[in-house]
Parts: structure tokens; sequence; C-alpha cells
């Protein structure tokens, strides 16, 4: 009965406008050919939200991952740096002692630690475009790759359409005219994103070295200070950056909880 019903469902784009669609099914009793096709809109919905939970999940998963990474990191370096500091027996903290020197090598850190993070990013968008399967793209949401706002609306796009795509086959077979169409579309923007990620990595490997070029620099003027001075900046350095990361990660766990 299923099938029969599946056969008789007519699936088409309205005005060429593939957000749209109109359905059709004809039957001797026509309230329920109207419950049948109210029961398939609401699974469409049903299936979209779904969809879109799953994206959430996967950033909200990304984000306690890291969090739960830099608790134990936090700790670590919370004992590095009074273990240095009752060592040396310096009290106050590091900006009572640091120079100009210090502050940029912690901006160059911070920049390059920030560029690795978007590589990582930038590895896992091509791992997903490995194969010829369709799959959700994950970017953790509101941390932006690069400056390049073009491959996140590419991005989005794409899964918009995926998502589309998915909900589509609940009713309809692979080889449904509108769900090719949505393959084709699929197709070319993986084709473009894989362009338009390819020259970001390019660019983010040259802007990472420039940086590695610059921090070793930095690292060979803070070798003439006296080493226990330059361990204990060193450490409420390494501190500050890890605890401005876990309040920018926690503030993001907090917007996605909502």
């Amino acid at each position: 009965v299923a099938r029969d019903y599946a056969n008789r469902l007519q699936i088409q784009t309205v005005g060429g406008n593939q957000q749209v669609l109109k359905l059709t099914l004809v039957d001797q009793a026509p309230e329920k050919a109207q419950a049948i096709l109210a029961s398939l809109v609401n699974a469409y919905d049903d299936a979209g939200i779904a969809e879109k939970n799953k994206v959430a999940d996967n950033q909200l998963k990304f984000i306690e991952e890291r969090i739960d990474s830099l608790t134990m990191e936090l700790s670590e370096v919370e004992i590095d740096f009074e273990q240095i500091r009752m060592a040396g027996g310096i009290n106050g903290e590091a900006d009572n002692i640091s120079s100009k020197i210090f502050k940029d090598l912690e901006d160059f850190r911070s920049e390059k630690e920030q560029r690795i993070f978007q590589l990582e990013v930038i590895k896992s968008i091509q791992s997903s475009f490995s194969d010829t399967s369709y799959e959700l793209i994950f970017v953790p949401g509101s941390l932006n790759i690069g400056e390049d706002f073009t491959l996140s609306s590419l991005i989005s796009e794409y899964n918009k359409i995926l998502t589309e795509r998915e909900t589509l086959l609940i009713s309809a077979k692979e080889a449904n005219p509108n769900v090719r169409v949505l393959e084709r579309q699929l197709d070319f923007l993986k084709n473009t994103i894989s362009e338009n990620v390819q020259f970001l990595k390019q660019n983010l490997d040259k802007q990472l070295q420039l940086i590695l070029d610059k921090e070793s620099e930095l690292e060979k003027r803070i070798y003439k200070i006296p080493a226990q001075k330059r361990q204990f900046i060193e450490a409420q350095r390494q501190r500050e950056i890890k605890e401005t990361l876990y309040l920018f990660l926690l503030q993001k766990d907090q917007i996605l909880h909502f």
C-alpha cells in the first residue's frame, strides 16, 4: 500500500524555486489523500528540525570537549606558575615585571593558536569531501575561518540544500528529478568549497609561517632576560591565554544551551 501511494505521489517545484515544492496525490478518498500529504509535510518539518539539532549538537560537543581539555591544561599551568613563583620568591603579578617584548610574544602566540585552529577546521572540511557521499559540514559556530566569510556562506548553503535532499528522500526515490537537481547543486557547491578551502589553506600557511618567524625572533631576545624572571613571566602569560580561551568557550557553550 505504501509503495502504491509513493508511486502516485507527484513532487514538483513551483516556478523553478527549489525552496518551494508542490505535492500532488490523487486518491478515491480525497480526505485520506489530504491526511497523507499533511503527514508528509509534518515529516518534512520534523526532519529539518532534526538536522538543525544535529548541527547544534556537533557544535556543542566540540566546544565541551575543548572546555574539558582546557580545564586540565589550566590546572597544570596554575601548578607550574605557583611552583615557579614560590621557587623564585617572586611576589605580585607578571605585569609588575613584564615588558613590551613579552606582550608582543603573547600576541603572536595567541595569533598562532588561532591560525592553527583555523587550519584544523580547514582540514576537517577537506576530509568531509574525501569521497562522493554527501555529508553535513560542521564548522564551529561563531568561530570564523580567517577573514573569508564567503566560505561560511557556501557551507551554510551546502548544508541547507543537503537537508532539503535528505528530507525529500523521505518520500521520493534517488532517481526523482528534484533529487537529481539538488545533487547537481551539491556537486557544484562541493567543487566551489574545495577550491575556496585550498586557496584559504595556502594563505593561512603563509600567515602561520610569518608568525612563527616573528615568534622565533622574540624568543631569542627573551632568552637574554634572567632565567627566573623569564620563567615566571612565561608561566603568567600562559595562564592568561588559557583563561581567556576558557572563558570564551564557556560563553559559546552557554549560548548553544539556550
